[in-house]
């Protein structure tokens, strides 16, 4: 044999053997396991062309069929309370009831001995199963069935009817008008509803045979806008997806007016002008895209609308208004919070710019409401006016120089907007007033000084708050006296006679009497006003240190007595990722981490730590709540890392609940402070919001974002040891300020 032949005979050799190999391995029978029993004996698998077949007289006894064997048809027939499914031998169709569907490999005689195939018989009967990687293949019954998919009257949330929660998470997509809920051990219901497709949204379940679990995709015409934190949530049995406000519908009115509304409450837009062609733009925070009709009546306002998600993070609607030459467009300021209106307006004329020692004036010939705010570096007082025009002899600048402000600009900051700049020397308060006086012309004022606006008392479940707001950032201090118990509130730079004929607030609770006066330290004068109290505990500054709201909360209960049990609860886990990192790290694995080492800090401290996990384990909302509520803790902390749509958004930021301010604020300024001190990464804020765990829980909670996984730079942080343990440190650290400062009371 020569050397060609030799070589071809052992490549064939080779191929042969690699293919009887193979034969081999797919010939291999698995493992099989019924609700954790393995019951592979008795089902005597084989494995044809990759499908499981079993015998199926021992697969109806475990699964408790009936079965019944038709000779003639060689037929095989399964039956279950109302349930019916027939195959014929090496016929590749089950039919189960009126339908009718296709196998890969159908039933089968081996050795006189009828098989079925085992996935897709157990599957008609309503069972899960699961695939491991090494072939080995598991049965069980669903812990759970989804019945209805609905929207809430509003169409703010859509709810998943469940018997109960099981497992389930927000998977990530590539495509932003496409979100996946994935829910673990479940089936669908015989007869599941969907209710929740319409125009503007498709619902479509897929069973996922391999891993045992309902894929619920919603897709949109538009992107969907929407959190992995805080986004999905449990109400009882149901899951909740909540979703922001949603356009419904934008209109030209019949009386002679544009509408734009939305399913819920908007927030204010910000509007400015562009020219060739002549636009309007609207601007409209956390409101989505959605399906309308955008052929509106003819009028002569408005050519054409044009609406698109201008931004996905932050959520910007935008809305644009190609305008005839001469039209001009004013918001209504009166109309519900779901509604934006626009009505015809003329363009106002403003005149007479004066400025007096502490006020700003000037005159329009029609109402106006001005957007007035202030901006820093260098601080500036701004006064926008929207459909105005100046007057002829309305002056570009007024040379000022006084201890307040250096001067006054005035500009068309675009076709539509006259825009009035004082440059001040510190920012200070102000307050606008408006006079409509005989001539028909309406005469404005905004005065620069700093006045006292409201004192007022609040309640809250273990606190009574104390407040004082200014129309401005005030510098003050909070002190307080015994004999009687009191606390005072010392406010610097503020006019005497603000106060003189200032209404105090009755007093309630803990709050004996208010009163206000001047006082004098060191040759300085200080408004001070002093809440004298029936009985006191504690108190907690809730403000900053320079603000124009001052709040001061006093505990109702001996604070010291409070428990120092502190919870860490690291977000998601086990089913649940939450955000992944583009290299794909995971939340889960970053809070588990550094909630782990942080417990480790504060237990060598003396302190106890209960984790609601402390293993890859999902464990429900309700259930962490239930935890936190239930062991007599003190405070909560939940940890996660955060996610953006933008990989170049990038920091931290600490949420409180909006109903938990009393309590939980503090901690969360406390805790923001600490993780800045220690990570270094861009302070994204003290915010509130309505997350689970935060709302429900009893004691002062917050949620912290570590970081953005979203972000390469900062997901590379989070993978970094030495990072997550200064994160842990600043968690640490910062539960060991809190807690010092809540027992510590002092007096003066």
């Amino acid at each position: 044999m020569n050397q060609k032949k030799l070589s071809f005979f052992l490549l064939v050799l080779t191929f042969a053997m690699i293919l009887l190999f193979s034969q081999n391995i797919l010939a291999e029978t698995p493992d099989i396991y019924y609700h954790g029993e393995e019951i592979t004996e008795d089902l005597n698998p084989e494995v044809i062309e990759d499908t499981y077949l079993v015998d199926a007289r021992a697969l109806a006894n475990h699964l408790d069929l009936e079965l019944e064997w038709v000779e003639s048809l060689k037929s095989i027939n399964l039956s279950r309370e109302e349930k019916d499914l027939r195959m014929m031998i090496d016929h590749p169709y089950i039919q189960t009831g009126n339908s009718t569907q296709r196998t890969e490999v159908g039933a089968r005689l081996i050795d006189e001995t009828s098989y079925i195939p085992l996935n897709d018989v157990v599957r008609a009967f309503g069972y899960l199963t699961n695939y491991e990687d090494n072939g080995d293949f598991y049965i069980f019954r669903p812990e759970t069935k989804v019945y209805e998919a609905y929207w809430s009257d509003d169409e703010r949330m859509i709810f998943l009817d469940m018997d109960e929660i099981t497992p389930y998470r927000i998977a990530p997509t590539d495509d932003p008008k496409k979100m996946k809920i994935e829910v673990d051990k479940a089936a669908l219901s015989d007869d599941f509803l969907d209710n929740v497709s319409n125009e503007n949204f498709n619902l479509r379940v897929r069973e996922n045979e391999v891993e045992s679990r309902l894929e619920i995709i919603i897709t949109s015409l538009h992107p969907i806008p929407y959190r992995r934190d805080g986004g999905i949530e449990e109400d009882g049995s149901n899951l909740v997806v909540t979703f922001n406000p949603r356009l419904v519908n934008i209109d030209w009115r019949d009386d002679d007016f544009l509408e734009i509304e939305a399913n819920s409450a908007m927030e204010r837009p910000e509007i400015f002008f562009l020219e060739d062609p002549r636009r309007m733009i609207i601007d409209i925070p956390d409101l989505m895209l959605s399906e309308v009709d955008l052929d509106i009546d003819e009028n002569e306002y408005v050519k054409d609308i044009r609406l698109s998600q201008f931004s996905e993070d932050p959520v910007v609607l935008r809305v644009v208004l190609e305008l005839t030459d001469d039209a001009h467009l004013g918001i209504d300021e009166s109309v519900d919070d779901d509604k934006l209106v626009f009505r015809p307006t003329e363009q106002t004329i403003v005149s007479d710019l004066a400025y007096e020692p502490g006020m700003i004036s000037f005159v329009t010939n029609n109402e106006i409401n001005p957007g007035i705010f202030t901006l820093p570096d260098p601080d500036r007082l701004v006064i926008n006016m929207l459909h105005t025009s100046r007057s002829e002899d309305f002056p570009d600048k007024i040379e000022v120089d006084n201890s307040t402000m250096k001067e006054i600009r005035s500009s068309r900051f675009d076709r539509e907007t006259v825009r009035l700049v004082a440059e001040l020397y510190e920012n200070s308060g102000y307050e606008w007033e408006v006079e409509e006086r005989e001539d028909g012309k309406f005469y404005h004022t905004v005065k620069l000084e700093n006045r006292l606006r409201e004192i007022y008392l609040t309640e809250q479940k273990n606190f009574q708050n104390l407040h004082v707001d200014f129309t401005g950032n005030v510098d003050y201090e909070v002190r307080k006296f015994s004999h009687p118990h009191r606390i005072a509130i010392d406010i610097k730079s503020l006019d005497r006679e603000d106060i003189d004929d200032f209404e105090l607030p009755e007093p309630e609770g803990m709050v004996e009497e208010v009163r206000k006066g001047i006082f004098e330290s060191g040759g300085e004068e200080f408004i001070r006003v002093v809440f004298e109290l029936n009985d006191f505990y504690n108190y907690q500054v809730l403000s900053g240190e320079v603000d124009s709201e001052i709040m001061v909360s006093l505990a109702k209960e001996q604070l010291d007595d409070t428990s120092t049990i502190i919870v860490l609860d690291p977000g998601h886990g086990g089913f649940d990722a939450g955000a992944i990192g583009p290299t794909g790290l995971t939340e889960k694995e970053v809070a588990l981490a550094i909630s782990l080492k942080a417990a480790e800090i504060l237990e060598n401290n003396d302190h106890q730590v209960i984790l609601t996990r402390d293993d890859d384990t999902f464990v429900t909302l309700n259930d962490r709540v239930d935890i936190a509520n239930n062991s007599d803790a003190g405070l909560f902390v939940s940890v996660h890392s955060n996610a953006a749509h933008r990989n170049s958004v990038g920091g931290i930021e600490t949420y409180h609940a909006p109903n938990r301010r009393s309590d939980s604020y503090m901690l969360a300024n406390i805790m923001q402070r600490s993780m800045l001190d220690h990570l270094g990464l861009t302070d994204r804020g003290v915010k509130s919001d309505n997350f689970y765990v935060i709302r429900n829980t009893e004691m002062p909670a917050v949620l912290l974002e570590i970081g953005f996984l979203s972000n390469r730079e900062e997901e590379e942080l989070l993978r970094d040891s030495s990072f997550r343990e200064e994160a842990a440190q600043s968690i640490a650290e910062g539960i060991e300020e809190y807690l010092n400062q809540i027992h510590s009371g002092e007096e003066e």
